[in-house]
């Protein structure tokens, strides 16, 4: 029987158009095993991200990063990350 699955949530915070360019890539080609991952762009502009849950939110950090828990937020574990970010 296989091992259960982590259900990780990773919320990042986007303003910077070039960078979670890098950063949306670097997570997709991370080797991350036994992880089912999540992945939330909480935007100050109003773009779409393929395979990514969006919320746009003229908000904080912090307040983007707890925004993007309470609408998308999926397992125990939550990782935090800024546009500037790579894996």
């Amino acid at each position: 029987m296989p091992e259960p699955r982590i259900q990780v949530t990773v919320v990042v915070c986007y303003h910077v158009g070039d960078l979670i360019d890098r950063c949306l890539k670097s997570l997709k080609e991370s080797d991350i095993t036994g992880l089912s991952v999540r992945v939330v762009v909480v935007s100050s502009v109003d773009r779409m991200f393929p395979g990514c849950y969006t919320y746009v939110s003229q908000a904080g950090p912090a307040e983007k990063r707890n925004l993007g828990i309470k609408q998308f937020g999926l397992g125990s574990y939550y990782i935090f990350l800024d546009d500037d970010v790579e894996l």
